[in-house]
């Protein structure tokens, strides 16, 4: 539909934008800094973040944005963005690929679209509704067909980054039901 197309568009546009910055420093000397929380932060999180923010800005001023550097703004809009344009900034630093910019967007704190580009791997993934797209192109997943939920594989990030239940829910999981599992760590 319509509105579809000119918001996804739109999406992609963003993520354009900021992996031109973002690959700019890939692979480069970087000087990154640390900010009040620990992680770790670069000139180009903050130029990317800028750039994505100063477009949605000026596309729908009247929304309500959440970045994780400094480009945050609450307007008292249902709409809301969500921006973190290298999620992953110790992969980017050392030079991994496996960082991405993620982008989304909420209509009263209910997700309504989002978008994952791993700008080093070429890879960028939009989730609307319940279809998927994959470099622009509609996505099917392939499930795998299971008997037993102990078949299954799960993968994670950090469990550092879990919350304290949410650790003690994603092991009492793995363990009861003896998934297999792997970490990435990013």
């Amino acid at each position: 539909d319509t509105e579809f197309k000119e918001i996804s568009e739109f999406f992609y546009l963003l993520a354009d934008n900021s992996k031109k910055i973002t690959l700019e420093g890939f692979y480069t000397n970087l000087d990154p800094k640390t900010k009040k929380d620990g992680s770790p932060v670069t000139q180009f999180d903050i130029e990317a973040e800028k750039a994505i923010c100063d477009l949605i800005s000026k596309r729908f001023p009247n929304h309500n944005i959440v970045a994780e550097e400094n480009n945050s703004k609450a307007l008292g809009s249902d709409y809301t963005w969500i921006v973190d344009p290298i999620d992953g900034t110790r992969s980017y630093i050392v030079g991994r690929p496996l960082w991405g910019t993620l982008i989304g967007l909420a209509y009263k704190g209910k997700p309504l679209i989002g978008l994952v580009d791993f700008p080093a791997l070429n890879e960028c993934w939009l989730g609307y509704n319940s279809s998927c797209y994959y470099n622009k192109s509609e996505f099917v997943f392939r499930q795998k067909s299971i008997s037993n939920l102990s078949e299954a594989t799960v993968g994670s990030t950090d469990l550092d980054l879990f919350s304290e239940r949410g650790k003690k829910k994603y092991k009492k999981l793995i363990t009861k039901r003896n998934l297999q599992f792997f970490v990435l760590v990013l």
